[in-house]
């Protein structure tokens, strides 16, 4: 046992799938949220070697801060949040498979998703001025190879050799363009 890792056999504490998730938590779900996190926090600090409180501190942001599917009715996004951590409390992290898939299809997208989707999302956050400049824009990205790093390079030089790095923040004093050193006072 002396300094050997030990080897988990069980898929206890696997990663939980990546999804998106809420820009920001709105008020009036984020009482529930703060009291659920912190009964799971609870449960980590009374027996840090509890496998089922880590594995719910893990799931606890894909489950019940994933960011919904849009449109239809009932798509109050505080209503939502606190209707899945009604469900948290009922069923724990059981549901967790069911709350991150959500139906995407896996592939590319067209120019045209892409657009609409860029519209959507500074729409949602009310930003309708960006939203605009995103329709009215002709502007693409490139594609991401060696002929535009190296332009991007070209237009981005490194620093120069000879540059004089700023002073250290440890250090109690203030350097000055003539090598002069002023103290600060504590």
């Amino acid at each position: 046992m002396g300094g050997q890792p030990s080897v988990r056999s069980d898929a206890e504490l696997t990663h939980p799938p990546w999804v998106r998730l809420v820009s920001r938590i709105p008020r009036a779900a984020r009482g529930a949220c703060r009291q659920l996190l912190a009964q799971i926090l609870q449960k980590i600090t009374k027996n840090p070697s509890d496998k089922a409180a880590w594995k719910e501190l893990l799931h606890f942001g894909p489950v019940v801060l994933a960011k919904p599917k849009r449109g239809g009715a009932n798509r109050n996004l505080s209503n939502i949040i606190n209707r899945r951590i009604a469900e948290w409390d009922k069923e724990g992290v059981s549901i967790v498979h069911h709350r991150c898939s959500d139906g995407r299809k896996s592939g590319k997208t067209s120019e045209d998703s892409k657009l609409a989707a860029a519209v959507a999302n500074k729409l949602e956050a009310g930003n309708f001025r960006a939203a605009i400049r995103i329709i009215c824009s002709s502007d693409t990205l490139v594609e991401p190879n060696q002929d535009t790093l190296m332009k991007l390079k070209a237009k981005h030089p490194p620093p120069a050799a000879d540059r004089r790095l700023p002073c250290d923040p440890a250090d109690n004093c203030i350097c000055g363009p003539c090598e002069l050193v002023l103290y600060k006072c504590p």
